[in-house]
């Protein structure tokens, strides 16, 4: 008689609300626009070993994952925390520099988009999030809501400067101010 035993994978359970629903949010944001950027192209698809000509990637990658996938589970509420997500994110990171030699592109890519990611969580974490991503129509309609509950709209334009002179200072980055946040 054969026994089968039903493990979960790791990451999936089924829908529940976020402890912080909002923050996972604004780190999904943050994901999107990480996405978005051209260094994260590798980063998007799992490693097939065979198109990609490495046989032995997951002798090395015990757990692979990409970003299309994270975004996949997060749209797909598994998530409960933003720990979570930020462990598969660093996961994607610590892949890439494990299986690619160091000073290699990829080893580079991974490094500054984990810097990147690192530093916008932070911001967020700490409720400075201002300028860290684009403004997408939802995030414009968040923008005015905050400024009819209490920040005017020159308190906004003040936080966003100071964002992105955060982010210049770090170091130059694919992350833009978006013109539709100007008119602030």
């Amino acid at each position: 008689m054969l026994w089968l035993a039903l493990v979960p994978v790791q990451g999936a359970r089924p829908s529940v609300k976020p402890i912080n629903a909002s923050l996972l949010e604004q780190a999904g944001e943050v994901l999107d626009h990480i996405m978005q950027l051209k260094k994260a192209e590798p980063f998007l698809e799992l490693v097939d070993p065979v198109r990609d000509g490495v046989p032995h990637y997951h002798e090395i990658v015990k757990i692979p994952v990409c970003l299309r996938m994270v975004k996949t589970r997060l749209t797909g509420g598994m998530y409960v925390s933003v720990e979570e997500l930020q462990r598969d994110i660093r996961l994607v990171w610590s892949n890439a520099m494990l299986f690619n030699q160091d000073g290699s592109y990829i080893f580079k890519a991974a490094e500054d988009l984990s810097s990147k990611f690192e530093h916008a969580m932070e911001q967020l974490q700490s409720g400075s999030s201002a300028g860290l991503v684009p403004a997408s129509p939802r995030n414009r309609e968040r923008s005015s809501a905050r400024s009819t509950s209490g920040a005017t709209p020159e308190t906004l334009r003040r936080t966003l400067s100071a964002g992105m002179r955060m982010l210049k200072r770090h170091e130059k980055t694919d992350f833009v101010l978006d013109e539709s946040l100007r008119e602030l």
